[in-house]
């Protein structure tokens, strides 16, 4: 059961602010997509 969630088979998945990853292997990737999302976010801070 997956509670009414949608299964992506993504090494990372960005929903609505939260990041995720499938497994310990995507370590590389998921730190990559933060640093995204957070440069992404400094950028509309200093845009506003």
């Amino acid at each position: 059961m997956n509670a009414g969630g949608r299964w992506q088979d993504n090494a990372v998945v960005v929903d609505n602010g939260v990041i995720t990853s499938g497994n310990p292997d995507d370590l590389g990737t998921f730190a990559v997509k933060i640093i995204e999302q957070v440069a992404k976010s400094l950028q509309a801070l200093s845009a506003a």
